[in-house]
C-alpha cells in the first residue's frame, strides 16, 4: 500500500501539473485559431503547428512527471 503522505503530494503536484498543462493546451488552440485567421498559412500548417505544440507539452509532462 502506498504511503498516503506520498499519495497527497503525488496528487497535489499531478494538479499542479495538470493546470499547467490545461493552461499551456489552451494557449496552443488559441494561437492555432489566430494563425487560422492569417491568409497566408493553410489548414495542413495550422494543424502541424498545434500538434508540434502539443507534443512539446506532452513531452514537458512526461519528463515533469518523471521526477
Amino acid at each position: 500500500m502506498i504511503n498516503p503522505r506520498i499519495k497527497a503530494l503525488s496528487e497535489a503536484k499531478y494538479k499542479q501539473f495538470r493546470g499547467w498543462f490545461d493552461k499551456r493546451l489552451d494557449d496552443a488552440i488559441a494561437a492555432a485559431e489566430a494563425q487560422e485567421k492569417a491568409p497566408q498559412l493553410s489548414k495542413v500548417n495550422i494543424i502541424q503547428l498545434a500538434h508540434i505544440r502539443v507534443q512539446s507539452i506532452l513531452s514537458k509532462f512526461c519528463f515533469f512527471y518523471s521526477l
